[in-house]
């Protein structure tokens, strides 16, 4: 069985997966800080393009204004009839902003405050930072005109621009324009500065993040190693049950995480159980198929026998007819005992370092001196390699395969048995030019109780047992078509 990789990759794992999210659980203060500054620093850019689109409207209402002259009654210090001023207080109604008007020395000769607005930030602010933070319709605090806007706006016509009040507890945002006569429109919209706390925290919150990152991420390798090792062992035990269930079986792809991994080798431990027990079950069947016939026999002969009438020539052949049964049981008990032992990984056989090249050298010579296969060309080929394993079962494989071959061949055939050792494997083949293997028998060539000899000589069992003790060995057993005809058997095992 292929063994698996024992860490499924990182980019899939569990553990890439909690340095994620912790990271991301880190990372959501300073992230959070950072998203709030910006929203606020955009509805400052929004107060200010109020501020200066309220004062461009604000002026063109001023030059549909009479002016006084500045001893005419109503006439105040700017100049202007501000009795006929009311469309300015809707400006500033519509804009929700402070209009006011100045004269040369920043005196104030107009104000109207509509400068209230739900503070719409002020909401999410008093969840987040307390009950400390203000909260509703709030009318911000008053706004002063610096002197140095209005020297600004003097020398250049205009100055615009946003600041903290001197609390630093709200953003004002202004527009301040220079008007005929040396007079001033000063136009201002104003806010509460709900992240005023968050501001303050910015750069220790960033700093405390960074110092914070590597022993978040030991703290998230720790514990992902804690949640994630166990999955594996467990994983491992259920592959380790897999390969004794069935040693040809490959084991599922890592192409999850742990979890989904685990899940994959349980649901083929499960499928390959339920092959197993499938199997078996046809194997039972298969074997009291095989018994009924031999026990058939025994039990005609036994009563035959109780014929006093009998001959001896019948009862000669009666007694021919109970050995070649009881010989047929068994060698199928034998055979099947065998099998089982064999699958079960052959426990308590030791094991020893063995030249598979000798031991196929020894079988090979053995058949070539029987005169049965007189007429059968051998060609043999025999390389040092040393496997480890239990010498009289690896003999047993060489055994059996070589018969098959010598059986397949016939009369005037040829068989071919190599033994090579390539780099880290020890390769026995043995190949025969007989008819070959049809193509529908090829799967089913290693089950027990498959067996296609005409003569009734074979059990089945014999190409299963070679399959299973190859396999208890850690290895391989393949058959193939020949292309020029004839099949192939090649056992692969690990060199010792």
């Amino acid at each position: 069985m292929a063994r698996p990789a024992s860490r499924v990759p990182f980019v899939r794992s569990l553990r890439l997966r909690a340095l994620a999210v912790t990271l991301l659980v880190l990372a959501l203060p300073p992230v959070f800080v950072f998203g709030w500054l910006v929203v606020e620093r955009t509805y400052q850019s929004r107060m200010q393009a109020n501020a200066q689109f309220g004062a461009r409207e604000a002026r063109e209402l001023l030059l549909r204004v009479r002016r006084l002259p500045a001893s005419a009654e109503g006439a105040g210090r700017c100049g202007f009839d501000l009795e006929k001023a009311e469309p300015l207080r809707d400006v500033a109604r519509g804009h929700r902003v402070r209009l006011m008007l100045l004269d040369g020395q920043g005196r104030e000769c107009f104000d109207h405050d509509a400068d209230v607005r739900v503070d719409w930030s002020q909401r999410a602010s008093s969840v987040i930072l307390g009950s400390g933070a203000r909260s509703g319709y709030e009318a911000p605090p008053a706004i002063q005109v610096h002197p140095s806007d209005l020297e600004a706006a003097r020398a250049g016509g205009s100055a615009t621009g946003c600041r903290d009040d001197a609390q630093g507890q709200a953003v004002e945002c202004y527009a301040l324009l220079k008007l005929e006569g040396d007079n001033y429109l000063f136009v201002a919209d104003s806010a509460w500065r709900p992240a005023t706390i968050l501001s303050e925290l910015e750069r220790p919150i960033l700093r405390l993040t960074l110092a914070s990152v590597p022993f978040a991420v030991a703290l998230a390798w720790w514990l992902s190693r804690r949640l994630v090792r166990p999955v594996e062992k467990l994983r491992e035990q259920v592959l380790r049950k897999l390969e004794r269930a069935n040693a040809a079986t490959e084991s599922a792809p890592r192409d999850g995480n742990e979890i989904e991994d685990l899940a994959a080798s349980f649901n083929q431990l499960l499928d390959t159980l339920e092959q197993r027990r499938e199997k078996e079950a046809n194997t039972a069947a298969d074997l009291v198929h095989e018994l009924k016939n031999p026990l058939a026999a025994v039990r005609a002969c036994g009563e035959a026998l109780q014929n006093p009438a009998l001959d001896p020539e019948q009862r000669t052949r009666l007694g021919r007819v109970l050995e070649q049964s009881g010989s047929r049981l068994l060698r199928l008990a034998t055979e099947y005992l065998e099998t089982a032992r064999a699958e079960a990984h052959l426990p308590g056989e030791s094991r020893e370092p063995i030249d598979l090249g000798a031991l196929a050298g020894g079988v090979c010579s053995t058949f070539q001196n029987d005169a049965r296969y007189a007429g059968i060309e051998f060609e043999t080929r025999f390389e040092t390699g040393r496997v480890l394993g239990v010498s009289h079962r690896l003999e047993s494989v060489v055994r059996n395969l070589l018969e098959n071959a010598l059986h397949a061949s016939g009369a005037g055939g040829k068989v071919a048995v190599e033994v090579t050792a390539p780099a880290g494997r020890v390769l026995l083949s043995v190949a025969d030019s007989g008819p070959g293997i049809a193509e529908a028998e090829l799967p089913r060539l290693f089950e027990r109780f498959y067996s296609k000899r005409s003569e009734g000589g074979g059990t089945g069992l014999g190409l299963a047992l070679c399959r299973a003790i190859i396999e208890a060995h850690g290895g391989t057993l393949r058959a193939e078509n020949r292309p020029g005809g004839g099949a192939r058997f090649e056992a692969a095992l690990p060199s010792a």
